[in-house]
């Protein structure tokens, strides 16, 4: 609506020729942007990324600026290590250098029934 009451005109929410909205297509620049700059690299798994040292220097600096503009709520601070993916990490020969500091991630990928079934098995005992 405009000011005056009148129905506003322009792209709606769901513009896009394969469906997508406008945020998603929105985010799909952005990450292709980044890629093109060299800032992320995918690393052929969702989510899991190489990142350059200029984009973690953005990520620190906004960590720290967040930490200190929030500081009077004196909330816990978390970080979470690097992820690669499996395959990535088998060819470097880690394993046979330093298998005490390997450490595995599994991500659930099932939807609501998957997770019912999770649940169950695990209160089983069974291998979930």
């Amino acid at each position: 609506m405009t000011a005056g009451g009148a129905a506003q005109s322009g792209p709606t929410a769901r513009d896009s020729r394969d469906g997508r909205d406008r945020r998603e297509l929105g985010q799909q620049v952005l990450l292709d942007e980044l890629v093109a700059a060299g800032h992320v690299r995918p690393l052929g798994v969702d989510g899991v990324w190489g990142r350059s040292a200029a984009f973690e220097a953005v990520v620190a600096g906004f960590t720290a600026a967040m930490r200190d503009r929030f500081a009077y709520l004196d909330a816990e601070y978390v970080s979470f290590g690097p992820l690669v993916p499996m395959a990535a990490f088998e060819s470097t020969g880690y394993v046979s250098s330093f298998p005490q500091l390997i450490g595995g991630v599994s991500v659930f990928t099932g939807d609501d029934r998957d997770h019912r079934a999770l649940l169950a098995a695990r209160d089983r005992g069974e291998r979930w």
